[in-house]
């Protein structure tokens, strides 16, 4: 009855943690058969769950190990020990049959897992993981559940399997109302076949150089630090904010310091030139922090990055074990570390591809601002062009007036208000303000897109991309913290145009993937960095993968534009990013 009222009154929370409780008590006799194989290999469609000796974010090392699997079919649950894998061919052709639909929880650990073991698993339908990102869905609240619970490893992975098939036909019918259909099943389904295979492949770094680039960044550090030491007139940990408060604190420009943060540092550093020895010494020991992360995730010359897909709000891939998202920069200490990574083999070098602003062409797509639009057709300078429109100039722009331009067209992107634009650009509060009303007198189309963007967020809880993927905000619009709710129309404001590129490079990393295999080519797509995607390219494929690539990336039916590519070719990280 309880569980009847639940349902009709949509109290989803309660619900489920109503089923998976039965489902410990149901469980815990013979609910499930215990075989080294699996009856037939005559399914439509299985669910499965793949038990391990870790956690979601982390598989990708050595110590991993397969327990079992379980498998539900109209049948019965079947438990299969791994030990058994090897000789149960009928669960093997099951996995692999592209025809057989597979729905499990998080498919791209089991696909790399597996195939460690040499065992194929193809077919996805359904991932639970994807499904409740899109739907906002707590799923972490029902997995620690069963993950916490006392129950042994064989009834945990029962729930888990359990609840994939409760929630399966309810989060499908929801995907299909919310109009996500095509996202789910057309672009974040098939992009777990294609992760994966990053995964597995990996990128190539020499363990030598980095331990050699660790090296000589401590013995910068060590001479930096002895510099801090004799200004300081005694040695503390510089890594310690409290201790860095109270050595700053007995020098004469310095007594009111109440913070060691960067930002705080970077406004006082002409003050004394400790501060900026202070603000080196922590950026070494950052990196060296980083390349040692990088050395212990190493294995056999490469390293296999886990790469997600419901971290973000906004659609965009991150990744960890470790993360190779921030290695593109364009500090030349931190460009250091990337020599390190190369191929050992000369008929192998790197190959980027790299969007182009973008972001801005998305915004004029969006807003259908047709000034900027045309801007992009001519092939003109968007930030010059936009700095002659501010400033009611026909003349070329100064080096700051395009500079000025250039920090309205991303700030707007970002959400960004006068007192913040303000300080970027060196001008009082009453003058970025001026800037900005003149922007949005001149962009008309942009103001009214930014306002529908809000008031959507108002009225339906959510903002979406124009691929149809929503973020929402119905718990920040509740919050009864200003500076929350003030964050959340930045989030919102920022959302249909970063959400729309991220799904633009999924776009193209399926495109490009299945041509790659059509093709029987030997280069690889290997990583993905924001707006930049990363090949493992063999030399003698350089010259059609640069056109072929290029124009996947490139003409998108969609929009009145061409999305413009940046092609950067070396031997090294360092030499393409």
């Amino acid at each position: 009855k309880i569980s009847s009222f639940c349902k009709k009154y949509e109290l989803k929370n309660t619900f489920q943690k109503l089923s998976i409780t039965n489902e410990f008590k149901k469980n815990e006799d013979n609910n499930y058969a215990n075989v080294l194989d699996l009856p037939s290999t005559n399914y439509e469609m299985i669910d499965f769950w793949l038990s391990t000796n870790n956690d979601d974010d982390d598989y990708n090392d050595k110590s991993t190990n397969i327990k079992m699997i379980f498998v539900k079919t109209p049948e019965s649950i079947f438990m299969i020990y791994s030990q058994n894998f090897n000789s149960a061919e009928k669960l093997k052709k099951v996995l692999a049959d592209k025809k057989i639909k597979k729905c499990t929880y998080n498919f791209k650990k089991t696909k790399v897992i597996l195939n460690k073991i040499g065992i194929e698993i193809n077919g996805l339908y359904f991932d639970l993981l994807l499904a409740s990102y899109l739907l906002n869905y707590p799923i972490n609240e029902n997995i620690n559940e069963i993950k916490n619970s006392n129950n042994n490893e064989k009834i945990k992975s029962i729930n888990y399997i359990n609840l994939i098939s409760n929630l399966k036909d309810d989060f499908l019918e929801k995907i299909k109302m919310n109009g996500m259909a095509n996202l789910f099943f057309n672009i974040d389904i098939p992009l777990v076949d294609v992760l994966a295979d990053m995964e597995i492949e990996g990128i190539p770094v020499n363990r030598e150089k980095l331990e050699e680039t660790k090296k000589k960044f401590e013995e910068k550090n060590k001479i930096i630090a002895n510099d801090i030491f004799n200004l300081a007139g005694k040695n503390f940990n510089i890594l310690s904010s409290k201790q860095v408060i109270s050595v700053l604190q007995e020098r004469n420009n310095l007594k009111k310091i109440s913070s060691s943060s960067a930002d705080n540092l970077n406004n006082l550093k002409d003050k004394d030139v400790i501060i900026d020895k202070i603000l080196k010494y922590r950026s070494y020991a950052k990196l060296i922090t980083s390349i040692e992360n990088l050395i212990k995730n190493i294995q056999n010359g490469k390293i296999h990055t886990i790469f997600h897909q419901t971290k973000t709000t906004t659609g965009r891939l991150s990744s960890s074990k470790p993360n190779l998202q921030n290695i593109a920069t364009n500090d030349e200490n931190e460009r250091e570390i990337k020599k390190s990574f190369y191929y050992p083999n000369n008929e192998y070098y790197f190959l980027s591809f790299d969007y182009s602003q973008i972001e801005l062409k998305i915004l004029s797509i969006l807003s259908n601002e047709q000034y900027l639009i045309n801007i992009f057709k001519e092939n003109k300078d968007i930030h010059s062009e936009m700095a002659k429109k501010i400033f009611n100039i026909d003349r070329y722009p100064t080096e700051e007036e395009r500079k000025i331009a250039k920090e309205i067209n991303y700030s707007i992107i970002y959400g960004m208000k006068s007192f913040n634009l303000s300080k970027k650009i060196n001008k009082n509060f009453s003058e970025a303000k001026e800037i900005i009303n003149n922007f949005f007198e001149k962009n008309k189309n942009i103001k009214i897109f930014l306002e529908k963007i809000i008031l959507d967020m108002s009225e339906k809880k959510y903002v979406e991309t124009f691929f149809n993927r929503k973020r929402f905000f119905e718990n920040e619009l509740k919050s009864k913290n200003f500076h929350v709710r003030e964050f959340a129309k930045r989030a919102a404001i920022n959302m249909p145009i970063q959400g729309t590129v991220a799904d633009i490079i999924k776009i193209s990393m399926l495109k490009i993937n299945d041509f790659l295999k059509k093709e029987n080519y030997k280069s690889k797509l290997i990583l993905q960095i924001h707006d930049e995607l990363i090949f493992k390219t063999f030399l003698n494929e350089k010259d059609k993968l640069i056109k072929n690539v290029t124009n996947i990336m490139e003409n998108f039916d969609h929009f009145p534009i061409k999305l413009k590519i940046n092609v950067n070719y070396g031997k090294d990280l360092y030499d393409i990013c």
